[in-house]
């Protein structure tokens, strides 16, 4: 069975027309979070990572739902109007965080 099978309309290569590079792999969020600020509105949020995106280039990137209705997804840490901290909440989180 294929994946277009499975998910109608889905394309296992949605990401490859990135500008951070071609994503050549992908693997689970596995619990990590965002902490996001919105730098000109001092708006804070946190978001779950849903995957983590390896590009050709080498970047890996945090993958997050921009409307979890639509299915639709984002990377956070490329938007410059945001100030992201990533962490994983089972990890010691230091002071400088």
């Amino acid at each position: 069975m294929t994946t277009e099978e499975i998910l109608p309309g889905f394309s296992p290569y949605t990401l490859t027309g990135h500008p951070e590079g071609f994503a050549i792999s992908t693997s689970p969020g596995d619990g990590w979070l965002i902490k996001i600020t919105r730098k000109d509105a001092d708006t804070t949020w946190t978001e779950r990572v849903v995957a983590w995106v390896l590009q050709s280039s080498g970047t890996v990137l945090p993958l997050c739902l921009e409307d979890p209705g639509e299915g639709s997804t984002y990377f956070p840490t490329l938007d410059a109007t945001l100030k992201c901290h990533v962490y994983h909440p089972d990890a010691p989180q230091t002071a400088t965080e």
